[in-house]
């Protein structure tokens, strides 16, 4: 079966795509020794990179998107996230119907940035737990 790489070259699902891969590595990260998320994750965002590269990008979404990475891991999540539903609204420099969507913004985003929250916080309770039970020789 021949897979269609018109079917992905949309920036809804590429966007998608790249959320749905650093979700995949963020588990990989948390939960290391699991093969498949990490090599999935890697590839979905790469998949889904590949494609809004072809696109013409608004250094203002990108700029917003980028700020929201760094809000969310600095655990200002609500922050984190508007940011980066505002970063992909406005990624695309192209006319609005060939934008990003609202919806598909605001879908993707809000989970995103509750989940890295919530990795985030596992993660740390992880190494503070490690911490705290070590034994000092």
């Amino acid at each position: 079966m021949n897979f269609p790489m018109s079917s992905i070259a949309g920036p809804n699902i590429a966007f998608l795509l790249v959320i749905f891969g650093a979700l995949c590595v963020y588990v990989e990260f948390v939960f290391p020794g699991r093969v498949l998320p990490g090599v999935a994750g890697g590839v979905l965002a790469l998949l889904g990179i590949s494609r809004l590269v072809l696109l013409p990008i608004n250094p203002i979404g990108a700029a917003l998107l980028l700020a929201s990475v760094f809000l969310i891991a600095a655990r200002f999540g609500v922050a984190g996230t508007i940011a980066m539903i505002l970063g992909a609204r406005f990624l695309i420099d192209a006319p609005p119907e060939h934008r990003i969507y609202w919806s598909t913004a605001i879908a993707a985003s809000i989970p995103f940035g509750w989940i890295t929250v919530l990795l985030l916080n596992i993660a740390s309770k992880a190494r503070a737990n490690k911490l705290l039970t070590s034994n000092p020789t």
